[in-house]
């Protein structure tokens, strides 16, 4: 074969037709180099039944390897599970008979705060882990159910949706669950906030929040395992049986087999029936009546003094990592909060009274009386909180005073073993924690009255 130098080349092509055959392989370089924008991840882990729907109506199997397009939507079968590794690392794994729609990402890689993500469970269950522009745009992150927004504050989360509940567990950070209304637009971004909406961190890990229809804000429910890590998602962690259910099925499945061995050369012999032991008749046994003793209920007091050293600390969301760090040490947690305040935690072991009932006095308190964005500075009076570690329940009551209007607080719930407080009825949200001994309290509460306005407000207990 003849090979041409540059000279017999320029022979062959002229200089108009060089230069154009450059521009085109510069162009196709170009394409190859950059990105698709309109790629918003890739699969990494594709199981059983799953496709991608693009918005012409097309549909695409999905494979490991495979990409997801803005606006696709991803669907399930039965059988189906994906996983898929966003543009900015997030991850989303979209679980059996689901549908999840990616609505709008876009990561801003040089300016990560700029990103918007917005996703729409229409069915089923997803896990999200929050990616580099979910952490540095919060505000800007929104998942929308058929019933529910939730936002976030860098997380790690489980949400199982439908039309009739919207459920969500939290693994890491917190959320924030609101339903739809006036000022919670489904096309909106972020958390919505206000008196609807309801905090769940990853520290209230024996709870999580459900919103049912018609429900006019979400309600926090003992957690189950149906929103569990799954073994195969990335940073999940497989379970262990615990030895209960291990003896349980032993138990169960324990049964008595009879071997019979015969040989031609051998003689099977019956065992001898068993001789009943003599029958002994015990002589009746009379039982005097007791007097029944009646134990008077001892409530125990609080003490005069303040603890020296505070293991709950409430702040505002702005200020609360800071301060609640510099106090109470830096393995401090966030625990629970509302819309505005937020609940740290010391860390450290939990080691609860198991018996007794205990009065509370009041430490410390904030609280607002809020209208159209405004807020007005109120003071608590009457406060109380009684606390019965045997029942493990609570009961407490305060009152709201702002510009001479007053407004009760009053909320009665359960204590779980990890020494959180949820109220279960009453007129107010109320959402707390203990510290380990149980010796300190604190929670947030909250309640909407009419015209628009709401009460907001934070304290701490001591005994």
């Amino acid at each position: 074969m003849t090979r041409l130098s540059p000279v017999s080349l320029h022979k062959v092509w002229p200089h108009q037709a060089l230069a154009a055959f450059a521009c085109a392989v510069m162009a196709v370089s170009a394409q190859a180099s950059t990105p698709d924008p309109t790629i918003v991840g890739t699969v990494t882990f594709a199981l059983g039944d799953a496709l991608v729907v693009h918005t012409d109506g097309s549909s695409t199997p999905l494979k490991k390897g495979g990409v997801v397009y803005q606006t696709d939507s991803v669907h399930t079968g039965t059988n189906g599970q994906v996983h898929v590794r966003m543009v900015d690392q997030a991850l989303v794994s979209v679980r059996p008979n689901s549908r999840l729609v990616i609505q709008d990402y876009r990561y801003d890689a040089q300016d990560p705060a700029k990103s918007v993500i917005r996703f729409s469970l229409e069915q089923g269950t997803m896990r999200s882990i929050t990616g580099a522009g979910g952490h540095a745009a919060k505000d800007q992150y929104r998942l929308n159910t058929p019933l529910a927004a939730i936002g976030i504050r860098g997380t790690d989360f489980t949400v199982a949706a439908s039309n009739v509940s919207t459920i969500v567990g939290v693994h890491s950070g917190a959320i924030e669950m609101s339903p739809y209304g006036a000022n919670c637009l489904q096309d909106g971004i972020g958390a919505c906030g206000g008196g609807s909406s309801s905090v769940l961190t990853a520290a209230m890990r024996d709870l999580q929040l459900q919103l049912a229809r018609g429900d006019g804000r979400p309600t926090y429910i003992p957690a189950t395992k149906m929103l569990d890590a799954l073994p195969e998602e990335p940073n999940a962690k497989r379970r262990t049986p615990d030895d209960t259910s291990v003896a349980g099925n032993a138990q169960t499945g324990t049964r008595t087999e009879a071997v019979a061995e015969v040989n031609a050369n051998k003689v099977v012999v019956a065992p001898a029936a068993p001789v009943a032991p003599p029958v002994v008749v015990a002589p009746p046994v009379v039982i005097a009546p007791t007097v029944p003793v009646v134990v008077p209920e001892v409530v125990h007091v609080p003490s005069a003094t303040p603890p020296a050293q505070v293991a709950l600390y409430w702040g505002r969301y702005a200020d609360l990592i800071a301060e609640g760090t510099a106090k109470l040490g830096a393995n401090a947690e966030v625990t629970v909060g509302n819309d505005v305040f937020g609940l740290m935690r010391a860390a450290g072991p939990m080691a609860l009274p198991s018996s007794e009932k205990f009065n509370f006095a009041l430490g410390n308190s904030e609280a607002y009386v809020m209208s159209s964005g405004k807020s007005v500075a109120a003071s608590v009076t009457d406060p109380r909180l009684s606390i019965d570690f045997g029942q493990r329940v609570f009961d407490t009551s305060l009152t709201v005073t702002a510009a001479g209007a007053s407004t009760g607080i009053a909320a009665k719930g359960t204590v779980n073993n990890s020494g959180f407080l949820y109220s279960t009825s009453g007129n107010s949200a109320v959402l707390g924690a203990l510290n380990g001994d149980g010796t300190q309290a604190g929670y947030v509460f909250s309640r909407d009255l009419e015209g628009g306005q709401s009460v907001r407000g934070a304290t701490s207990w001591y005994r």
